[in-house]
């Protein structure tokens, strides 16, 4: 197969990276809305919040891992670094599992823990994948 991609699918591959950054930001926001109502007590609308970020970035998460990084393998780009920033969606989804636990177990003070666990972690992934995946997936 060749590393060049047809011009069609570099335009599907853009407008993807496109809505993929916008989640980015909605991710963010997400996330501050969260910490806000976890501050408040307010434990109806933070279990609300937090299936609808799971959700979100689960499903966030599964498009780049079957659409993004595939094509860095096709385009044999696929590097240690790449490598790294993609095992970065096993660190969310085992944060986000923690937070479902503790929420489970009515446990705020370790749900908020890891919430900034959470954070941390995006906000260390998600400038990576928009600085070198996305721009790689789309040459």
């Amino acid at each position: 197969m060749s590393a060049v991609a047809p011009i069609g699918h570099l335009q599907e591959l853009r407008v993807l990276v496109g809505r993929l950054e916008k989640e980015h930001r909605a991710f963010a926001s997400g996330i501050g809305e969260l910490e806000e109502k976890v501050q408040a007590d307010e434990v109806g609308m933070v279990r609300k919040l937090f299936v609808q970020l799971q959700d979100s970035l689960t499903d966030h998460m599964l498009v780049e891992e079957f659409e993004v990084y595939p094509e860095l393998m096709r385009k044999n780009l696929f590097d240690a670094s790449i490598s790294s920033i993609m095992q970065q969606h096993h660190d969310v989804t085992s944060s986000l599992g923690k937070m479902e636990l503790s929420l489970r177990l009515g446990n705020f003070i370790e749900f908020q823990a890891v919430l900034e666990e959470l954070a941390g972690v995006l906000r260390k992934h998600q400038p990576a994948e928009e600085e070198k995946v996305f721009p790689l997936a789309t040459i």
